[in-house]
């Protein structure tokens, strides 16, 4: 059985079925290089692999050998005669020499015998070798000057490690960073187990470095896409469609391994996407989380590349992103209750009966009563309280009363054509106020995407 788990900065961060896998494993396999110092007393007594001491051991006949080493586990030694000469396996044989020395007695011992040996060095098998696996022969060279797919594969030989030991009767701990880690191993894990046979599984996911990062800037995310940069196979042709598309739909953009040097185009592939949020909008309110819990927020313009590092996390907020005192908050589902003054209905009395002028109304006493004021088709708004601070509106302190003190949006001319536009349909008399509310949220939301940059 292989427990595939997630885990973040500390215990707290698995679940109780992830620590109990642990607790009950035979090999702890760490897939890369966690601090698990504090699980001490339950890994003391088990065998503990290293992966990233591992991978520095792992030579590429290591590597490609390994496939066979899993074969010789699957089952005991009395049906292995029988496995070996299956039509699964045969397919897999290269030549004849070489599949009578994998019968012999010697292979059953897990011992390579010398004719075997002297057979993959053979006329005959590098014929073979030539003719039907060049693919192998072009790897080993592809390896030599690529140390990215020569990474690739040790990491490959991690998981197939994981199902040998597994197929030695043996619970197998195979332990990750965080959730995007476990995601992207459980994808590999699963093509490679399909190899085989009977091979059980289980996965634990953690919490996330996305999630956790989100929770230590504040509340940055309502609908959100996120992008990985260290997928080594990502064209920058790919990462350009998504990250546009993104933008376009207006969704919180998380960046997980902005800078990542497993990538050959790995501040390429950064810089791209900086020239597109430029382009589409340099405002968009942007928060970096790094490794050790620091964080900073401010607008994308202001970010300074040397502030960004393989292991920090990307926010890049929407329309509705803002700052809540120190917090980085992207607008969702805040909902509270309508309340009405008197001016506020006297005023949409004069509303409904066609009376409110559009525009500056510049017979009013408090003219202006806004900094930045264009128009005062609304007075009073509509929305009120939309407890929502993305234009500037706040709550008065322990008084439970919402300002608009600070909010201009509804005194602007497009913002005020395109509430307009759909108000009419909504508001047919006072009590609509109250009673249609949501619907009355929906239209402000709509008119925001609308008319804000």
């Amino acid at each position: 059985m292989i427990h595939l788990i997630g885990i973040g900065n500390d215990k707290g961060n698995i679940t109780l079925n992830a620590f109990k896998a642990i607790k009950e494993a035979d090999v702890i396999i760490n897939y890369n290089d966690i601090d698990l110092s504090f699980f001490d007393s339950e890994i003391k007594d088990k065998e503990i692999i290293s992966a990233i001491d591992l991978i520095n051991d792992i030579d590429l006949e290591d590597d490609l050998d390994l496939n066979d080493d899993v074969a010789e586990n699957i089952d005991s030694d009395e049906d292995l005669d029988s496995e070996i000469n299956s039509d699964d396996l045969e397919s897999n044989i290269i030549s004849d020499d070489l599949e009578s020395n994998i019968i012999s007695d010697d292979l059953e011992s897990n011992i390579i015998s010398d004719d075997l040996e002297s057979n993959v060095g053979s006329d005959d098998l590098e014929s073979d070798i030539d003719s039907d696996d060049s693919s192998d022969i072009d790897l080993e060279d592809d390896l030599k000057s690529n140390p990215l797919l020569e990474r690739i594969l040790q990491e490959n030989f991690l998981i197939e490690l994981a199902i040998s030991k597994s197929l030695e009767s043996k619970q197998v701990a195979l332990i990750v960073s965080d959730d995007p880690n476990i995601l992207g191993l459980s994808n590999r894990f699963l093509q490679i187990k399909s190899k085989y046979s009977d091979v059980k599984y289980k996965i634990y996911p953690g919490v996330s470095s996305i999630s956790q990062s989100a929770s230590i800037v504040g509340a940055p995310l309502g609908d959100f896409a996120l992008i990985d940069l260290s997928n080594p196979i990502t064209s920058l042709s790919e990462i350009e469609d998504k990250v546009k598309h993104i933008l376009d739909a207006n969704l919180v953009l998380a960046i997980k391994n902005p800078i990542d040097d497993k990538r050959e185009d790995g501040r390429e592939a950064y810089n791209l996407i900086k020239s597109i949020i430029n382009e589409y909008n340099d405002e968009l309110l942007t928060a970096i989380v790094y490794s050790d819990g620091y964080y900073s927020i401010d607008e994308f313009k202001n970010i300074y590349d040397e502030d960004i590092d393989e292991n920090s996390i990307f926010f890049i907020g929407n329309k509705l992103s803002y700052i809540l005192e120190e917090s980085m908050v992207t607008s969702s589902d805040y909902i509270v209750e309508t309340k009405l003054i008197s001016w506020s209905i006297e005023f949409f009395e004069r509303y409904l009966n066609g009376e409110v002028p559009r525009g500056l109304d510049y017979d009013c006493d408090f003219l202006p009563c806004h900094v930045n004021l264009e128009a005062c088709d609304f007075c009073y708004c509509p929305f009120y309280p939309c407890a929502d601070g993305v234009t500037g509106g706040e709550w008065i302190k322990d008084r439970d009363v919402w300002s608009c003190q600070h909010c201009d949006w509804i005194h602007l001319e497009e913002p005020c054509v395109a509430i307009r536009e759909g108000l009419d349909d909504i508001l047919k008399e006072i009590d609509d106020l109250k009673d249609k509310h949501i619907e009355l949220l929906k239209l402000r939301r709509k008119s925001l995407l609308k008319t804000l940059k």
